[in-house]
Order: structure tokens, then C-alpha cells, then sequence
């Protein structure tokens, strides 16, 4: 068996919001959850109590990169809630865009995140169905390299996708949550954008942009009864190791991660004594290969189905409660798995 261990701070006046907090922490819900402080404050204006069964009835909620990977599972629950899903993703993604939507009863929509107009395609759209309550800001991409080799153009691409489209759609859709005195905003950040990696500069950069952006945004809307709070996923390889179901794959993935971090030291003149790439042809392989073996890897689809059931419980019973935090995902050694219903 194991075991979470989180702190949950209550501001004075906020003592009738805890009940909700309690039942996430206490939940399989939040089994990858672990050394939080979670500050419980009244600063987000409550209206009602929310409910506890499909408490997302008769809202619309919008996720991007709803096409694969968690933007999917995350309008799967949704929609579970009640929630009518806009499905968001590029137009080359359609056909998975569109069953997903389908198959939830929701609304596809194909838009390019990189695009000028993109926030004003999305606002119409969702005029059209009545506004938004929801919206998950999930679309990403990475353009990984070391800083010296890193085209400009990539760190534009990375941050303009990650960090300014966020900003620009919220900012497009936000005004009717303002009105309607109710929203709710999750960012997905990464624990990259906390801690760094080598090599993702650009990527970091946007996911450390976004996290400020949710703590500053939540200031700005809580008395109008909107919260904002970012999710920040991350793999590491000990707590990989509990969950992993092929023992060989791992130590494969292991001794590539070495040789890679290895090699980047080298690179970098960071130490003496590893081997040296050859050519940037010999690095490019080696990533692939940490690539491919880490795709292999079945802790992800567990971390991910994780991630994606905390998200839900950010719309859900947190509505009044929490807002400006951000949420490590950090895969905890023989955690209980967390079921299909939260229970």
C-alpha cells in the first residue's frame, strides 16, 4: 500500500469551503498527488454549493488538443460530468477531432492554434453555441534542442503555441465568463516549466510563462466567481519504476537517458570523460531512441489517466475553493490506482 501526504492551509473566513478540498485529497482521485500545499481561501466569490453528481450539466466546455493523450480522456470526463465538449485541434487532426466529439455528443472544431485569427474563429464558434464555462488550455507542442543549436524560430513556434495562444484565447473567451459571474480556466503546464530540462529551453520557458499567467489571472477574476489553476504533469524515472510493466524496457530506457544526459554534459564541456558524439546527426539518433523506448513505457498511460481525473476535479469540486495553484504530477512508489468512478 501507499500513501499521499498533503497540506491543506485555510485562510480564516474560509472554514465552510474545506469540505470539498477534503474529498478530492481523501479520493483515489488525487493518487498522484503528493507533498501539496493547497491553500483554501475565500478570495474566489461562491454563489452556491456545487453539485456532486454531473455538476457540469448544461455547460460548455473547450478543450484544445482534444484530438489524442490527455486533451482526449480530459473531454471524455467532461463530457461525463454533463458538460457539452467542444473538441479543439488542428484541421489535419480532424477525423479524430470529429469522432471524439461525436462519440461525446459535442461540437468538433478545426483550428490551427498558430494562427492570427484563431481566438477570433474560436469566439464566434462557441457565440454560436451559447458561450463557454470551461476552458482547458491543453494544446502544446516541442521543438527540443540545446540552446546553442536552437533556431530562433523554433523558441517563436514553442512559446507562441504554448504560452501566447493560451494567453490570446483566454483572453478572447473571457469576458463572457466575467458576465456570466462563473468559469472555470485549467492550464496544463509541465514540472518542466518548475524545474528545467536540459534541452527544452523553449518548451520550459512557455510552461514556466503559463504558470504565471494562471497565478496573475486568478487574482484578477476571482470576485467574479472564476477559478484558475494550472496542472503540471511530469515523468520521473523512480516512481516509474513502480508501475512499469516491462522490467526490460525500463533498463533499456534507463541506460538510454544515461548515455543521453551523459553525452549532453559532454557537449556542454559541463565534465571530462564521457564519450563524445560525433556529429549532431549521433545526437539526434540517440534522442530517438530515448524517444522510442520511453513510448514504450505503460507508466505513462497510468500518470495520464491520473492527470486527466484531477482535471475533472478541477471543474468539479473546486469551484469555490482553489484557485492560482498549481498541481505537480508526480507518480508516487505502489500508489493505489485510481478507478473509473473516483471511488
Amino acid at each position: 500500500m501507499g500513501a499521499t501526504a498533503n497540506l491543506v492551509i485555510v485562510a480564516r473566513g474560509a472554514e465552510s469551503r474545506v469540505p470539498p478540498v477534503l474529498r478530492f485529497v481523501l479520493s483515489t482521485r488525487s493518487a498522484f498527488v503528493s507533498c501539496q500545499p493547497i491553500t483554501v481561501t475565500a478570495r474566489a466569490r461562491a454563489i452556491k454549493e456545487p453539485a456532486l453528481v454531473r455538476s457540469l450539466e448544461k455547460k460548455i466546455a473547450l478543450v484544445t488538443g482534444a484530438a489524442r493523450g490527455i486533451g482526449e480522456a480530459t473531454a471524455r470526463a467532461l463530457a461525463a460530468e454533463g458538460a457539452h465538449v467542444v473538441c479543439l485541434d488542428r484541421p489535419a487532426d480532424d477525423q479524430p477531432t470529429s469522432q471524439l466529439a461525436r462519440a461525446l455528443g459535442g461540437t468538433a472544431l478545426g483550428v490551427d492554434m498558430g494562427d492570427e485569427d484563431a481566438p477570433s474563429k474560436i469566439a464566434a464558434a462557441l457565440r454560436g453555441l451559447g458561450g463557454v464555462d470551461v476552458i482547458v488550455n491543453n494544446a502544446g507542442i516541442t521543438r527540443d534542442n540545446l540552446m546553442l543549436r536552437m533556431k530562433p524560430a523554433d523558441w517563436d513556434l514553442v512559446l507562441s503555441i504554448n504560452l501566447t495562444g493560451a494567453f490570446l484565447l483566454t483572453q478572447a473567451l473571457l469576458s463572457p465568463m466575467l458576465k456570466n459571474r462563473w468559469g472555470r480556466i485549467v492550464n496544463i503546464a509541465s514540472v518542466v516549466g518548475r524545474a528545467g530540462q536540459a534541452g527544452q529551453v523553449n518548451y520550459a520557458a512557455s510552461k514556466a510563462g503559463l504558470i504565471g499567467l494562471t497565478r496573475s489571472l486568478a487574482r484578477e477574476v476571482a470576485s467574479r466567481n472564476i477559478t484558475v489553476n494550472a496542472v503540471a504533469p511530469g515523468f520521473i524515472e523512480t516512481p516509474m519504476t513502480a508501475v512499469l510493466s516491462d522490467p526490460a524496457a525500463f533498463a533499456s530506457y534507463q541506460a538510454l537517458q544515461k548515455q543521453l544526459t551523459q553525452s549532453l554534459q559532454s557537449l556542454m564541456g559541463v565534465s571530462e570523460g564521457y564519450p563524445q558524439l560525433q556529429s549532431d546527426a549521433n545526437f539526434r539518433d540517440l534522442q530517438t531512441q530515448l524517444a522510442e523506448t520511453e513510448s514504450s513505457i505503460s507508466a505513462a498511460r497510468d500518470h495520464y489517466i491520473a492527470a486527466v481525473r484531477t482535471f475533472n476535479t478541477m471543474v468539479r469540486t473546486f469551484p469555490t475553493d482553489v484557485t492560482a495553484r498549481v498541481f505537480d504530477f508526480r507518480p508516487k512508489p505502489n500508489l493505489p490506482a485510481a478507478t473509473e468512478n473516483g471511488n
